[in-house]
């Protein structure tokens, strides 16, 4: 293996003054720093060199024979791996001729069955890595992160993801088993455990992995967090979890580790140490009993136990009216995160940050159609979604830059007249659909090979893309609140490709109307 951190470097070294010569001989006008350029032409340089590494290509391999010329051929292994994250068309056909055509090589387009036997010897193991040194080299540079009081902010959060139907792939995926559902050609459906570490701040998953269905969501997050703390030693860090996380377990583990956390809780998590609180923000000590042990999974977090009888730990509570319903709620969160350093106002501030997960989710299954699968082959599913996962990163780097430059007010107050247009206020948002397809469009695909001026086309992206903000930026209503549950609706929603959350929920008659209903 090769040091990427200092290839990185090098690469900035490398790139700074040609990037600003660049800039002054085109006479180019760009608010974007120079400084943000030179870095990201460094990160897609280092990442290009990457691909053609030595290592990569055993990790690529299913069998000792494959990939053993690689650069020879139309489809190379680092091209196959560059063709694999830039796919974009509905069929395998339309595909190959979009990124031929895209990087000039259209003679040299190989045909769909070439193609897919080359996708049947990629072994998708090989995309963790290049997933995990791509976050390294990100997270390595001083100017394109994005932080809140010197911490990045993480959310953990799974997602089920729909896989080809096929015996093959149920046997390593499982199915969800029902009363009338006993085996895979009852269900007609293959589900796949996916989860992902997503920081928040950067739209950028630090990982994103998938297991069977049958993997719960804590024992991914504890592999996540074990995995990761090398890559974010450097760096201080929010976990930032829903309901669904909250155990002695991950509060242990994540403290041991040097994370801190923020975790939404359930209402019975810990009743009576919570029911005892005079204020709403206080540190409240947990009692360990000898159950409480049973309960923890990891040994590590048994072993940073030993001999204490009390865990401590600052709980929140934030009592706020439900403006649908205008009844009073009651939200708890569970942190170590000291009070010095974040004020109530300022956690409760924290976790709703965790919703770009969520958005994250609706943006891989519905822009880059995270289930539309090409092969009924598992392993070639698997290296589909693990490419759509690295586009999203790429276009996560430009975004960041990009809703830098928007404006901070919003925009309510006409000139003209002094008065508010709108009832509510807005902000404005980089959109992340047309990103993506901007992304596309500009042929960003170039800039993952070497023999191309990297930092000029980076320079001449941002370009591109700062003239087009009126277009890629959205206005959102500053907290908007949207009820996800008993919605009327006239038709039961029809997608070709599932999606979570409200944007496809299920439906049923409720009292003469149909109405969206929890999964």
């Amino acid at each position: 293996m090769c040091d990427n951190n200092a290839f990185y470097h090098a690469s900035i070294l490398a790139c700074d003054q040609g990037i600003i010569l660049t800039y002054k001989e085109s006479g180019r006008i760009m608010t974007m720093s120079i400084a943000a350029c030179t870095e990201i032409a460094a990160l897609f340089t280092a990442f290009a060199a990457l691909l053609s590494t030595s290592y990569v290509t055993e990790l690529a391999r299913r069998s000792i024979s494959d990939f053993t010329r690689n650069g020879a051929g139309k489809l190379p292994l680092s091209k196959l791996l560059v063709y694999i994250i830039f796919r974009n068309s509905k069929d395998t056909s339309s595909e190959l001729a979009n990124f031929f055509s895209s990087i000039g090589e259209n003679k040299n387009k190989p045909s769909r069955q070439a193609a897919n036997k080359r996708f049947h010897r990629l072994n998708y193991n090989v995309w963790p890595h290049l997933s995990i040194e791509f976050a390294r080299l990100f997270y390595a540079s001083k100017t394109i992160v994005r932080d809140i009081k010197g911490y990045v902010l993480l959310a953990a959060d799974s997602s089920a993801v729909e896989m080809p139907y096929s015996n093959e792939a149920a046997l390593i995926f499982g199915f969800h088993r029902s009363n009338h559902v006993k085996n895979p050609s009852d269900s007609g459906k293959v589900l796949a455990r996916c989860g992902g570490l997503y920081d928040v701040l950067n739209h950028f998953y630090v990982d994103y992995c998938i297991k069977p269905f049958a993997n719960s969501e804590l024992s991914i997050l504890i592999d996540q967090l074990k995995a990761f703390s090398s890559i974010l030693s450097h760096r201080k860090t929010i976990i930032l979890t829903d309901r669904g996380y909250i155990s002695l377990t991950i509060m242990v583990l994540a403290q041991k580790m040097g994370y801190k956390f923020c975790i939404r809780a359930k209402r019975n998590t810990y009743k009576a140490e919570v029911g005892r609180m005079a204020t709403n923000d206080e540190v409240v000590h947990i009692k360990l009993q000898r159950s409480d042990f049973s309960r923890i999974s990891d040994p590590e977090a048994i072993a940073y136990l030993a001999g204490a009888t009390y865990f401590p730990v600052r709980v929140v509570k934030n009592y706020w009216t439900n403006p649908k319903t205008g009844a009073c709620e009651l939200t708890i969160y569970f942190t170590n995160l000291s009070s010095d350093e974040f004020s109530t106002e300022e956690i409760i501030s924290l976790y709703e940050k965790r919703w770009s997960i969520e958005l994250a989710y609706r943006t891989l299954k519905v822009v880059l159609e995270l289930e539309r699968h090409v092969s009924l082959d598992p392993n070639i599913a698997v290296n589909m979604i693990y490419g759509k996962i690295m586009y999203y990163n790429f276009c996560a780097v430009f975004r960041e830059q990009l809703e830098l430059l928007l404006p901070d007010d919003d925009q309510r107050i006409s000139p003209k007249s002094g008065k508010e247009k709108t009832k509510h206020k807005y902000e404005r948002q980089i959109s992340a659909k047309g990103l993506v397809q901007q992304l596309y469009a500009e042929h960003l695909v170039k800039c993952l090979f070497p023999e191309n001026d990297i930092k000029g086309l980076i320079l001449s992206i941002f370009e591109d893309l700062e003239a087009l903000m009126n277009q890629l930026s959205v206005p959102v209503r500053i907290g908007r609140h949207y009820g996800r549950w008993g919605k009327r609706v006239t038709a039961s929603y029809r997608y070709k490709f599932t999606i979570d959350g409200r944007n496809h929920p299920k439906v049923a008659l409720v009292q003469g109307t149909m109405r969206t209903v929890k999964p």
